[in-house]
């Protein structure tokens, strides 16, 4: 084997799981914000509101929620990605 080069099997082997983990992650909290949210979105907004109103209210409903959602689902994705239950991080096991 020439130097700098790796093995076959290891090339092989190589699935990048903590990549996967923080993006699987990130879909989680983006569906469990829209989740989170999806009530204000489906309000229909008063008469005479502001052009900007949903936003607001959206602003006001995740307002000290996000960081906690976003760590939750990080931590729900490491979990998963332990367990081999997310696609490509195959749990740990080597054959």
């Amino acid at each position: 084997m020439t130097r700098g080069r790796t093995d076959d099997r290891d090339a092989t082997a190589f699935a990048p799981r903590i990549t996967l983990t923080l993006l699987f992650g990130l879909l989680i909290f983006v569906v469990v914000a829209l989740l989170w949210v999806l009530p204000v979105l489906l309000e229909e907004p008063p008469p005479g509101a502001i052009p900007d109103w949903r936003a607001e209210r959206v602003r006001a409903v995740l307002a000290g929620k996000a960081l906690y959602l976003l760590v939750a689902s990080i931590l729900t994705a490491a979990f998963l990605g332990i367990r081999g239950w997310l696609p490509g991080t195959g749990g740990g096991r080597r054959s």
